[in-house]
C-alpha cells in the first residue's frame, strides 16, 4: 500500500485539495444553516447562531490544515537512516582479496523503519589507463548537469530482501548488517555501496524510496581497515 503525505503532494495538488476544503467548509456551513432553520422552524438569524460552533470547528480546522500544507510540521515524522560502514580486507590464496563492509543502519527520526531491499556494489576505481580514464570522462559529461555521475565498471553486486516486520529498526535504534565480496587482488580502490530501502512507501513515480551509504576503499596493504 502506498504511503501517503501532505509533503509528498504536488505543489498544485496541494493548492487543489485546500480549495476544495475550503469550498467543502461553505457548502457543510450553508447546509448546516438551512437544516437548523428547516428543523427548529426558527428564523436565519437563530439558524445562523446555532451554526456558530460549527463554523469555529471547521475553521480550526482549516487553519490546521493549512499550516501542515504551509510549514510542513510533520515532517519530522518522516523516515531517516544515516548508514556509517565499516570495511576492512585481507588477501586469501595467492590472487584474491576478501573484503568484508558491516554497515551500520542507524534510525535518526521519531519513527519505525521498516526496511524490504538492500543492494550491495562493488565497482573498480583503479587501476585504470589513461585511455580508461579519457572514456570514463567522456561518459562522464554527457549527462545532463542533474544526473552526472561517473559509470564506474561493477566488480560484483547483489541484493537482499526481508519479510514484512522482518527488518524493523525502532527510533533511536541501531541494526547492523554484514556483507562480503571476493575480489582479484589486481584492484588497487574500490568504491563500496550500500543502499536499503524502505518496506512501506514507494513513489508515484514507481521510485523506491531509500537510503545510501558510499565508501571508497583502498587495498594498498595486507591489511585494511576503513570507518
Amino acid at each position: 500500500m502506498e504511503g501517503f503525505t501532505i509533503r509528498g503532494m504536488t505543489k498544485l495538488g496541494r493548492k487543489r485539495l485546500l480549495a476544495y476544503l475550503v469550498f467543502a467548509t461553505l457548502l457543510l456551513v450553508a447546509v448546516a444553516a438551512a437544516t437548523t432553520a428547516w428543523v427548529t422552524g426558527s428564523g436565519w438569524a437563530d439558524a445562523v447562531i446555532s451554526v456558530q460552533g460549527i463554523v469555529t470547528v471547521t475553521a480550526i480546522a482549516v487553519g490546521g490544515f493549512y499550516a501542515i500544507y504551509k510549514f510542513e510540521i510533520f515532517r519530522d515524522f518522516q523516515p531517516h537512516l544515516t548508514i556509517k560502514q565499516e570495511i576492512s580486507h585481507r588477501r586469501i590464496g595467492e590472487r584474491y582479496v576478501h573484503i568484508s563492509v558491516d554497515a551500520r543502519l542507524i534510525n535518526s527520526s521519531k519513527v519505525v523503519v521498516h526496511i524490504r531491499n538492500a543492494l550491495f556494489r562493488i565497482q573498480q576505481i583503479s587501476p585504470f589507463s589513461d585511455a580508461d580514464v579519457e572514456k570514463l570522462f567522456s561518459t562522464f559529461t554527457e549527462f545532463s548537469d542533474t544526473e552526472k555521475y561517473l559509470q564506474f565498471p561493477t566488480i560484483m553486486e547483489f541484493k537482499r530482501s526481508w519479510g514484512h516486520d522482518e527488518f524493523v529498526i525502532e527510533p533511536g535504534e541501531t541494526e547492523s548488517e554484514s556483507f562480503e565480496f571476493i575480489v582479484a587482488d589486481e584492484f588497487d580502490s574500490v568504491k563500496v555501496t550500500g543502499f536499503f530501502t524502505d518496506q512501506l512507501q514507494v513513489s508515484k513515480e514507481r521510485m523506491e524510496r531509500g537510503w545510501l551509504a558510499v565508501s571508497v576503499y583502498d587495498i594498498n596493504s595486507e591489511v585494511g581497515e576503513i570507518q
